[in-house]
C-alpha cells in the first residue's frame, strides 16, 4: 500500500551517514595518501596557470562554499556620513 501520509519510512534515520559516500571518501584518501609525492612533482611541473586552476578545484574539497545573502529590508534605511577626519591633526 503507497504511503499517504507524507512520513518517512524505512532507510536511513536523521543524521545517519551515508555508508557509499563514507566508503568513496575513504578510498581517495588512501589514494592520495599512497600517490602524494607524484602529485607534487606533477603539480610542480604544471604553468601557474594550471596550478592556480588545480587549487581552486582543490580548495573546493577543502573549504565550504559560501552562499550568497539576501537582505529583506521592508524599512527605508538612512545612511549618514560622517567626515572625523577634521577632529585629527597631522604630527
Amino acid at each position: 500500500m503507497a504511503n499517504t501520509t507524507g512520513k518517512k519510512f524505512g532507510g536511513r534515520e536523521l543524521g545517519t551517514p551515508n555508508r557509499s559516500t563514507e566508503q568513496l571518501r575513504q578510498t581517495v584518501q588512501v589514494f592520495i595518501e599512497n600517490n602524494i609525492e607524484g602529485m607534487q612533482t606533477n603539480f610542480d611541473q604544471l604553468e601557474a596557470k594550471d596550478k592556480l586552476i588545480f587549487i581552486e578545484k582543490m580548495l573546493n574539497y577543502s573549504l565550504p562554499r559560501m552562499q550568497s545573502a539576501q537582505l529583506d529590508i521592508k524599512t527605508p534605511h538612512t545612511i549618514e556620513y560622517v567626515n572625523v577626519s577634521k577632529q585629527y591633526t597631522d604630527k
